[in-house]
């Protein structure tokens, strides 16, 4: 998502932000879209032989997924860290749009040929 609002920045001509505020503010959005959605993603993924190789794959690991999910921080925990540390918490404290943050979640995930669970909740 930061590389994604790098890049928003530069196209529109906008001051760059440091770039570690920028995955701070991703982090805490990422870990609390991941830890609501994903488990919710993974018990709709159909069982047929027309569901995709990549999804097929995912629901093959499902345990692991949940493991690694249930590691991740809370992104309220990870605001509280970031808080503590003075940084800006939100996007907007940054001066990142609503709308860019929603686009990058909808479309960062196609910046980099990667298997993320980004790109999973788009599948």
């Amino acid at each position: 998502m930061s590389h994604y609002w790098e890049m928003e920045l530069l196209r529109t001509g906008k001051p760059q932000v440091l770039h570690g505020l920028k995955v701070a503010a991703a982090s805490a959005i990422i870990a609390g879209l991941y830890k609501e959605r994903v488990r919710e993603r993974m018990g709709s993924i159909p069982r047929s032989p027309t569901t995709s190789c990549y999804l097929r794959r995912v629901q093959e690991q499902k345990t692991e997924v949940e493991r690694i999910l249930a590691d991740i921080p809370s992104g309220i925990d990870i605001r509280s860290l970031i808080r503590l540390v003075g940084g800006a918490e939100n996007p907007a404290d940054l001066g990142i749009a609503d709308v860019i943050v929603a686009d990058s979640l909808n479309h960062a995930y196609k910046l980099r040929d990667r298997h993320t669970m980004l790109r999973f909740l788009q599948a």
